[in-house]
């Protein structure tokens, strides 16, 4: 049985909405910033972070999906860009229904933190941070 990439999945989801797109091209991130992303900013960005599991009845037991928890934090020029571009992660994470992504079937997205908005204490940059569930199978989708 091969695993999943959830993280790769829930950026390849972003990458392909056209709304998000549109804000940020191909700058959906996980994990980190690339070094040279990083030395680019601020400008509108999306960065994908594990932020643990939820525990529910796909984990341990024996239906076969999992609950992640990611945190996708948009940066932004001005706090408002940061917060457009939070809007826009925010209508494609709802608007997931069974979507297949890097070989990973994801089930649904559900809001579960925030919005939080700051500036980035090194650089200054402002940024909008979200948190979701997002539940996806376990086995690979080939």
């Amino acid at each position: 049985m091969a695993s999943v990439d959830a993280l790769k999945a829930v950026v390849t989801l972003l990458q392909d909405d056209t709304a998000v797109a549109a804000l940020v091209g191909t700058r959906v991130h996980g994990g980190e910033l690339p070094r040279a992303e990083a030395s680019s900013q601020a400008r509108h960005t999306a960065l994908v972070q594990y932020a643990g599991m939820i525990p529910g009845p796909g984990t341990g037991g024996n239906l076969a999906f999992l609950v992640y928890r990611f945190d996708v934090i948009t940066f932004g020029t001005t706090p408002q860009k940061a917060d457009e571009l939070r809007r826009a992660v925010q209508d494609a994470m709802k608007g997931i229904d069974r979507a297949t992504k890097a070989a990973t079937l994801i089930h649904d997205a559900t809001l579960v933190g925030g919005p939080v908005h700051g500036r980035d204490p090194d650089q200054d940059w402002p940024f909008m941070s979200e948190t979701y569930a997002v539940a996806v199978s376990e086995c690979a989708v080939t």
